[in-house]
């Protein structure tokens, strides 16, 4: 009943969801020319032959499905692979490391008619869709046309856990409709299998994705423009945190006069807001979207420009994950600088990642507003103890990766290729 409820609202919110696509096409988070793809239209022919459907919302989802995509396009060069993704900035980050028999398409709003013509148009043989996300027209359009849906790389919360419970009947309704769900963690596992007993546990599918990439000329420019100095990083940081990390910053600098801090705000729009901010308070600033670099007598390095998270993380062996100092925000992923021999810090709200916080933690430094200065004046005042630290997550990071293959054999039963993986990771290695 509350799923044909849920079925009837969506419809009856088509002209508010419209409006809201407006919105967010003028604050450019939504692509003009492609914004037909919201609505189940897809602006690309369905070629012949198999396909697979991989789903990741964002930009950290998208990113750990990448490895996997390639691994396919080895394993089966005929077969089709079909990225959705739910925001502009993850489909700019990852539509040009797709490979040839790869496409990518925006995931539609959750609307029964939309998902009719998704599925109508692309016919997956298999589908895989990410982390938490639960659309209910979604997975009632896919267990209608028969296509099987996985839920892979599960994540769900104490807190949404116990909003389900209130609702079980629909949540084993909705849940059911995964033919099978594979978990972040055991804790996760025996969450789901509340409303469903298709769970298992899997390695978490962000430690398969491949370092973060840059340009070595430009990394080779940076540092020597940097040369010795101290650094400290602060990635992904949200409105908020700058209160926090700034005041931080200035009393290090009493200490180290010539301490450097990279800075990347989260969402770029900020970089002005910031960089006023930065000068009231009298520190020098360079910002990379001007192609301004560093001198001796900046303070701050401003990353205000997308997809050169692997160039920043790369130039400070200090590196604090955003959107922990604050909360409502859950955190971000710490795998990308863990992966980099970075030593990491992270603040007291991560709950987007506690599961992987959880495995990196032996190595990395939880912070608190109280505790931040203190960390970091002591990794900066004992340098080897920084190096230390960033090895031995690197390393523990590393160990983690997830074997793709036993992913791909999932799938095969329904794609009806089957491949020798052996044989493929042996050529891999060589």
């Amino acid at each position: 009943m509350i799923l044909r409820l849920y079925a009837i609202l969506s419809y009856l919110l088509v002209p508010l969801l419209k409006a809201y696509l407006r919105v967010r096409l003028k604050k450019g988070k939504e692509v003009q020319d492609r914004i037909q793809e919201r609505f189940g239209i897809s602006t690309y022919p369905r070629k012949k032959g198999k396909l697979i459907w991989l789903h990741g919302v964002s930009v950290g989802e998208s990113l750990s499905l990448l490895s996997f995509i390639h691994y396919l396009a080895r394993l089966y060069p005929d077969l089709n692979i079909l990225l959705t993704t739910g925001t502009t900035t993850a489909a700019k980050l990852v539509e040009s490391k797709l490979p040839s028999n790869a496409i990518h398409q925006f995931f539609p709003l959750d609307v029964p008619l939309y998902w009719k013509r998704f599925l109508d148009h692309w016919q997956p043989d298999v589908a895989l869709v990410t982390e938490s996300e639960i659309w209910p027209n979604m997975i009632q359009g896919c267990k209608h046309q028969g296509i099987p849906l996985f839920l892979i790389n599960a994540r769900l919360t104490e807190k949404s856990f116990k909003r389900w419970l209130y609702f079980s009947k629909t949540a084993y309704k909705i849940f059911s409709g995964f033919r099978f769900i594979f978990a972040q963690s055991e804790s996760i596992a025996q969450r789901l299998r509340h409303f469903t007993g298709h769970v298992q546990v899997m390695p978490n599918l962000k430690f398969a994705a491949q370092p973060l990439t840059c340009n070595e000329e430009v990394l080779k420019a940076l540092s020597q423009k940097i040369k010795d100095r101290p650094i400290i990083a602060f990635g992904s940081t949200h409105p908020g945190e700058e209160d926090i990390i700034f005041p931080v910053f200035k009393k290090l600098k009493d200490t180290f006069p010539d301490l450097l801090m990279l800075l990347a705000p989260r969402h770029v729009v900020r970089s002005e807001s910031i960089t006023q901010r930065l000068s009231q308070l009298n520190h020098t600033t360079a910002r990379r979207s001007k192609e301004e670099l560093p001198t001796t007598e900046t303070d701050v390095f401003l990353f205000d420009t997308m997809g050169e998270l692997g160039l920043f993380y790369r130039l400070s062996p200090i590196s604090f994950v955003g959107g922990s100092l604050v909360p409502g925000i859950g955190g971000h992923n710490p795998i990308e600088p863990a992966q980099l021999g970075c030593a990491v810090l992270w603040g007291p709200y991560m709950v987007n990642a506690s599961d992987i916080c959880a495995i990196l933690d032996k190595y990395a430094f939880s912070v608190s507003e109280n505790t931040l200065y203190h960390t970091l004046h002591d990794l900066l005042k004992n340098p080897s103890k920084a190096l230390k630290a960033g090895k031995d997550i690197q390393s523990l990071a590393l160990d983690q990766k997830g074997n793709l293959k036993d992913l791909a054999k999932m799938c095969e039963p329904f794609l009806g290729i089957p491949q020798q993986h052996d044989t493929l990771n042996a050529a891999q290695s060589t």
